[in-house]
């Protein structure tokens, strides 16, 4: 596709009542039947039949071209420094081309996307319990040790831990959009978005700049995400969660669906628990990621393990201690043994698995 064709696109799908898909089929049409594309452009211009296009998709397009023509719109995105990104590219993700449905295009702004190599979503909610926070952090900064690249979709939450998390381990990470550039939602998460730009993120959308959100682009952003990525992990999920449509769409495409196992006082573990119920691989660790994907890894190689046996009891012993007063949160569990996140959450993992610690909303106690 030519940078004046990708102009028309994505000049195209500014247009009301023009989407991906019709994008695809005219595309597709102008492939496979090898008419001439210049001229089906000035068809559509002068608001000829045979074009593909309904009446009241032409009479869209001539009050476009009004305010703005294509050219124009490509000096636009270019002085934003928003690539078009067409299925021909070396920069359109290869998986997202096996999809059902994939766009035609994609905008994308910061970081240069690479090969994606080891693509792995990592999502789940937006109301994130300190189990979840620990869980992610965990398991993403294993992927990113592991040379994973990070999909997920910005949102407050699981998202933006597994973002964020990413980008403080040097990894890659891509945040894909249910909206176009230029907007954000919630609104009162836009400068936290614009710093994950700022640290390195790739950010992705298959919405032109400054389409607003609604309701329904985030099932279809959820099936990027899902399409993008090599397999999906639902670190926290409630029962009702926009994570199960990314596994139900992982799942379409033949990509792996794994979840972390979590307290069962939780109403946060709920929709991880349905999943496993369902097939889905449990899943604890980073290596255990990669490992379902069929990728060896040299022991000790790249990524730090977070619980060692040979240490693990005097460790324990510093936690048991600390509960044996009353019941602490993290943060005071952090303070009192002055043990590093990840050891910390390492550790009372296993007194939680064994049986002598047991967590009840935000605080831990002894069973």
């Amino acid at each position: 596709m030519t940078l004046h064709e990708k102009e028309i696109f994505a000049w195209l799908l500014t247009v009301p009542g023009i989407g991906q898909r019709s994008c695809w089929r005219w595309w597709t049409a102008h492939q496979t039947q090898g008419f001439s594309w210049a001229e089906w452009w000035d068809r559509v211009q002068l608001k000829k039949k045979g074009t593909g296009l309904s009446d009241e998709q032409l009479s869209q397009v001539q009050l476009q071209l009004q305010s703005q023509t294509p050219a124009r719109y490509g000096s636009y995105l270019q002085k934003q420094q928003i690539q078009v990104v067409s299925p021909e590219d070396s920069l359109y993700p290869a998986l997202l081309k096996e999809i059902f449905d994939p766009p035609l295009l994609l905008f994308m702004q910061g970081k240069p996307l690479s090969t994606l190599t080891l693509p792995v979503a990592v999502v789940g909610t937006r109301h994130i319990t300190a189990y979840g926070q620990l869980v992610t952090k965990k398991i993403v900064s294993e992927l990113v040790s592991y040379g994973a690249s990070i999909i997920s979709g910005g949102m407050y939450g699981v998202d933006m831990v597994a973002h964020q998390t990413a980008l403080a381990n040097s990894g890659e990470t891509v945040v894909v959009l249910g909206f176009g550039f230029g907007r954000w939602y919630p609104q009162v998460q836009a400068e936290v978005g614009l710093q994950l730009l700022r640290d390195g993120a790739t950010m992705v959308s298959e919405y032109p700049p400054l389409t607003p959100p609604t309701k329904g682009y985030f099932p279809q952003r959820n099936r990027l995400i899902a399409g993008m990525s090599r397999a999906v992990v639902v670190t926290e999920a409630g029962i009702k969660s926009g994570s199960h449509i990314t596994a139900e769409c992982a799942l379409e495409n033949g990509r792996e669906v794994m979840a972390v196992p979590g307290p069962i006082t939780s109403p946060y573990s709920l929709g991880t628990a349905a999943l496993l119920n369902e097939g889905a691989t449990l899943i604890s660790s980073g290596l255990e990621v990669v490992s379902e994907l069929g990728i060896e890894v040299e022991s000790g190689s790249r990524a730090t393990m977070y619980y060692n046996s040979s240490c693990s009891q005097p460790l324990a012993q510093k936690i048991l201690e600390g509960l044996s007063a009353r019941d602490l949160t993290l943060d005071e569990l952090l303070e009192i043994t002055d043990l590093p996140l990840k050891v910390l959450f390492s550790v009372i993992t296993h007194l939680e698995m064994e049986g002598k610690v047991l967590r009840s909303g935000e605080s831990w106690h002894i069973q």
